[in-house]
């Protein structure tokens, strides 16, 4: 997983060329159930995974997360 956000970090860095914060938090939930989703913060965001397959649910943290990091750059 951190490599993962690492390459979404960096591949949105390098397109905007910019971020607005020095530090960006990733936080990760993993509850019981089949429902999850993100919502981003100014310096970071909370994802949410179900954990009963988190492996199986690498895309959806990819492209959520991917979703939440290039959001934060219109704040």
């Amino acid at each position: 997983m951190i490599a993962t956000l690492k390459k979404i970090t960096d591949d949105a860095t390098d397109l905007m060329r910019d971020v607005p914060f020095r530090r960006y938090t990733f936080i990760l939930h993993f509850p019981r159930g089949t429902s999850g989703g993100g919502m981003e913060h100014r310096n970071g965001t909370v994802i949410s995974i179900p954990g009963s397959s988190p492996r199986a649910r690498m895309e959806s943290l990819r492209v959520t997360a991917a979703h939440e990091f290039f959001s934060c750059h219109g704040t």
